[in-house]
């Protein structure tokens, strides 16, 4: 959970499933989409460890079924493992620290 000021702004649920490459279960979109409805106004992301260098951020709008009222948004983010490891190895200088708050700020909120 992602909060600022208190308030929950995005729900972030890493899988290791490569969602670039396979499916999205049901029960992994309801579950998120539930998640961000319910805590973060409708925000939710799933980050995933893609196996394509080509892999890009999907979203995918979720909506009352009887009503047809948007419920939520959920992000397919994929995370470069690689990067994030070089990220999480390296030196603890303050080029570094930026370069991590960078990344994290991109994993919870896209670009």
């Amino acid at each position: 959970m992602v909060v600022e000021r208190g308030t929950p702004v995005a729900v972030l649920d890493a899988k290791y499933r490569d969602l670039w490459e396979e499916s999205l279960p049901r029960e992994m979109l309801y579950q998120v989409a539930i998640y961000g409805a319910v805590h973060a106004k409708g925000k939710a992301t799933i980050l995933y460890p893609p196996s394509a260098a080509d892999a890009r951020e999907s979203r995918l709008a979720v909506s009352n079924p009887l009503t047809g009222v948007h419920v939520a948004t959920v992000c397919l983010r994929p995370v470069v493992l690689p990067e994030l490891e070089e990220l999480l190895t390296a030196r603890s200088t303050a080029a570094n620290d930026r370069r991590c708050r960078s990344f994290a700020r991109k994993l919870a909120f896209g670009r």
